[in-house]
């Protein structure tokens, strides 16, 4: 399981201790992430899905399954076109965009340039505020607003600003949308009706997958913390 940009392996905290019941479950912190290392380099989508493979390898993991969530679903596109089928048998994305950047041939991403800008900007003079807006539009309802947001603003301050806004800037202008078609494992898209995320992004790239399946949850961006169960059943039924 691999988590989004700013944030750490505790997101899946509600799925975890669940699947882990059926299945082995692995959630890494990716570099600069939570408790991982903090290094002053490395902070592209390539390189993050090069320490997946290097974690898979060590493990000797075979036929595993991969879940990228937001962030982690460009890790997930990256690793495919590295490495193809080597050591995974199944792929779940979870909410993200094939192309970040808002541009004239893509209205449906997160951010256009001026807002990415700003947003780095903002990271690098008050990390605080910034990601205290972040975390604010990834958690929908008032229990999960209240349960979650403390803790998911605290592991994303564990992310040093500086190369924060390197991976954000490398996130967002890379595109995806050449690589996702080429995907030939059965792959589970899963969407949120309340998320940044617009719906349009998860159904393009479940169109794009042949015979790949689409789930739609109620919430928004951390569905799995909001709607725990639900995604945890869709989870386990995909992977049998």
């Amino acid at each position: 399981m691999i988590h989004g940009w700013d944030q750490s392996a505790k997101a899946f905290c509600k799925n975890v201790p669940i699947l882990a019941k059926k299945y082995q479950v692995i959630t890494i912190d990716m570099r600069g992430h939570g408790e991982s290392d903090k290094p002053t380099y490395g902070y592209r989508i390539s390189r993050l899905a090069m320490d997946v493979k290097t974690v898979m390898d060590e493990l000797n993991l075979k036929d595993a399954v991969i879940l990228g969530w937001s962030m982690g679903c460009s890790v997930v596109w990256s690793y495919w076109d590295l490495f193809r089928t080597e050591r995974i048998s199944k792929i779940i994305l979870v909410d993200e965009p094939p192309l970040c950047l808002i541009n004239e041939g893509n209205q449906d991403g997160f951010a256009d340039n001026p807002s990415l800008v700003n947003l780095e900007k903002a990271i690098l003079d008050n990390p605080v505020e910034a990601t205290k807006g972040f975390v604010d539009m990834m958690l929908v309802t008032e229990q999960g607003k209240k349960e979650y947001g403390p803790w998911v603003l605290e592991e994303s301050l564990k992310f040093p600003p500086t190369e924060c806004t390197f991976l954000l800037r490398n996130h967002v202008y890379t595109d995806w949308r050449d690589v996702i078609p080429t995907i030939t494992l059965p792959t589970l898209v899963i969407a949120a009706k309340k998320s940044h995320v617009k719906v349009a992004n998860n159904e393009w790239t479940h169109k794009k997958i042949k015979g790949s399946r689409l789930e739609l949850l109620e919430t928004a961006h951390m569905m799995f913390l909001e709607e725990p169960d639900k995604f945890n059943a869709i989870i386990e039924d995909f992977i049998g």
